[in-house]
């Protein structure tokens, strides 16, 4: 998905649009494949930004640029967030206290 949201910056000049099924179909995706969990992730595309979830039942562990683990539950109702613009990996919200290490990614039940 990040793939497709770079490629169509770069086919475009800009990135798609942030509402309705745009937010997919720009990108090339229908929405209907992505309504439910994938891997017990929801996975939504907004423009430029990439934002998942876990399923409930399920969290996402990471760990911070600080080296602390993020621990982020489907009753929290955050996301993490790719941001194409800079290609960072955010917990919760765009801001340099959140970078994470994608890599690390575990999802848990």
């Amino acid at each position: 998905m990040i793939h497709l949201i770079d490629q169509y910056f770069i086919d475009n000049g800009h990135y798609g649009r942030t509402w309705g099924d745009y937010r997919y179909t720009d990108i090339g995706l229908d929405l209907e494949d992505w309504e439910n969990p994938v891997l017990h992730i929801y996975f939504k595309p907004t423009g430029n930004i990439l934002r998942i979830s876990p399923e409930e039942g399920y969290k996402l562990v990471v760990i911070d640029s600080f080296g602390m683990i993020r621990t982020l539950s489907y009753s929290l109702n955050w996301d993490l967030i790719y941001n194409a613009s800079d290609g960072k990996w955010y917990y919760h919200s765009i801001s340099e206290n959140n970078i994470i290490d994608i890599n690390t990614l575990d999802i848990q039940w």
